[in-house]
């Protein structure tokens, strides 16, 4: 159960950056047609830019639950045994504590800007930060997940 919630996130998370780059794509290649016929179209600029903002921290989330972001494990591959597991223990749990301020946080300044609207197009700016608590719940979930299986033993 815990693996299949897991991989559904994963999937919602690998969805909206695939919708990400195509709207972002589809975006920047109109503003680029539309400057080249002397058109100016201000909403582009602005989607393009809440686009690459939800797909920069779903591609993070992305990322960190698939072993794939930057890190430097040098000094920790220098370590064995219980001080090994012990390190990346802590260090699972400096960033599981790091997402949880985050979507604490998030879920304020989401809340607090609802009712600041964008300049060009008049969303609610809320819906554009709630993308923080959104992907860090996300993540919280399967970096916790990750915490306990890594601990019982199981490959991080």
């Amino acid at each position: 159960m815990v693996l299949k919630i897991k991989n559904s996130l994963l999937t919602i998370l690998k969805v909206i950056c695939f919708f990400c780059i195509v709207g972002l794509t589809f975006i920047v290649a109109l503003q680029v047609m539309s400057r080249a016929f002397k058109i100016s179209l201000p909403w582009c600029e602005e989607l393009a830019r809440f686009f690459l903002i939800w797909l920069t921290f779903a591609g993070c989330s992305v990322a960190l639950s698939e072993d794939r972001h930057l890190s430097v494990s040098f000094f920790v591959d220098l370590t064995k045994g219980n001080i090994n597991k012990f390190i990346v223990l802590f260090g699972e749990l400096v960033i599981i504590i790091f997402y949880l301020i985050i979507t604490i946080y998030g879920f304020k300044l989401s809340s607090k800007t609802m009712h600041v609207l964008s300049p060009t197009m008049q969303w609610p700016m809320g819906l554009v930060y709630s993308v923080l608590p959104i992907t860090s719940l996300m993540t919280l979930y399967i970096l916790v997940t990750k915490f306990f299986s890594f601990k019982k033993g199981e490959k991080l």
